[in-house]
């Protein structure tokens, strides 16, 4: 992303979050990165999660950092009256609350949309749950792998005779960007009404997101999509001579193929009946 020397989009915008692990912290930097003032809440003794990924840190290491950037911070133990009541009063004035807690853990903090908004009618209440705002997994906990799983995200990138977890928190990430993509629209509806609005997403529904092309194609009576299938024709991946990863993508063009077969010095294959 490029950022122009003119002031950030974001610009006296003030966010709160409240939020841990990945999906909300993501998210409240991407806010930063656009020239808001975030202002992160973080329970005494404990802190985000991340804080305790490498204690040789003390609570600062490289990924708190990187999922944390251009933040302020504040402690507040939200399980006790007067710290509610403090974020109550922050949020009087702030543009956009972002917090990642289960739906029925907010409702006992009294920070639930039809609340907040008659203390402030402007706030945009972004909420990053599990599996949304209702249904059988309501109030259950949310991971990353759990949301691809159910999903049926991790059948497509994993070995299903092997499976093994992706390697980057990709429901997590993703669960931020659509955050950022919602509180956005929400700031662009307000200028036009005057109020804020709730935004909700789950890393259940971003990974759904991700896959509906799939999805719609199944439901409409095709061919359920696999690992195996889904690239037929288009994509190869081979372990080479050197034994190094190889992937070659030709998306469907005539002149990907030629391109290969050029830089191969394999151009006889151009007239190999078996590649027509």
């Amino acid at each position: 992303m490029t950022l122009s020397l003119s002031p950030p989009a974001l610009e006296g915008t003030i966010a709160v979050e409240v939020s841990g692990h990945v999906a909300g912290p993501y998210a409240g930097s991407l806010l930063g990165d656009l020239g808001c003032e975030v202002i992160k809440v973080e329970l005494p003794g404990e802190g985000d999660t991340h804080r305790g990924r490498n204690p040789k840190y003390e609570g600062y290491g490289p990924s708190f950092r990187a999922l944390n950037r251009n933040k302020k911070s504040v402690t507040l133990n939200l399980r006790k009256e007067d710290g509610r009541q403090i974020l109550l009063r922050i949020l009087e004035t702030a543009d956009i609350l972002l917090e990642n807690f289960r739906p029925d853990t907010r409702s006992r903090l009294g920070l639930d949309f039809a609340e907040l908004s008659r203390a402030n009618p402007k706030l945009i209440h972004c909420s990053i749950s599990g599996y949304g705002q209702s249904g059988p997994y309501r109030d259950k906990p949310g991971f990353d792998t759990i949301g691809q799983a159910l999903s049926g995200m991790l059948s497509l990138a994993t070995d299903l005779e092997d499976p093994q977890v992706v390697g980057v928190s990709v429901a997590d990430h993703t669960s931020g960007i659509f955050a950022v993509y919602g509180i956005l629209a929400a700031l662009l509806a307000r200028q036009k009404t005057g109020r804020g609005q709730f935004v909700d997403t789950s890393l259940l529904q971003v990974s759904l997101a991700f896959i509906e092309s799939h999805v719609a194609d199944y439901l409409n009576g095709g061919e359920a999509v696999s690992r195996e299938n889904f690239p037929r024709g288009r994509i190869y991946c081979f372990v080479a001579s050197d034994h190094r990863p190889l992937v070659v993508h030709l998306s469907g063009h005539q002149k990907s193929w030629e391109g290969l077969v050029n830089a191969t010095g394999r151009v006889d294959l151009l007239a190999d009946s078996r590649c027509a």
